[in-house]
């Protein structure tokens, strides 16, 4: 790889990066997810906290969303006060 792509590769992973600063991830599933560095190609790129797979990779796979998080394995691996589950909802 030579070093135009490099310097491109790491000026892409800083804007993704920084694009979903505080916020979660969307899928194409419509699921919402905690977000997470991923190491991509010697870059650091925001990646699923559950690391489930995503349909046509995280760059183009993942939107940025204040969304609350849907997904029951990143909720399971939240800390308190991380991320507020799905409000349950009303039986009556």
């Amino acid at each position: 790889m030579d070093q135009t792509t490099r310097d491109h590769l790491a000026a892409l992973a800083t804007a993704r990066t920084r694009a979903f600063d505080g916020l979660h991830a969307r899928s194409r599933s419509g699921r919402v997810h905690l977000v997470e560095p991923v190491s991509v190609l010697g870059h650091d790129w925001p990646g699923l906290r559950c690391h489930s797979g995503v349909y046509g990779g995280e760059l183009s796979g993942l939107e940025p969303t204040a969304a609350p998080v849907t997904c029951r394995l990143c909720l399971s691996t939240a800390a308190p006060g991380e991320d507020s589950s799905p409000a349950q909802p009303t039986l009556f």
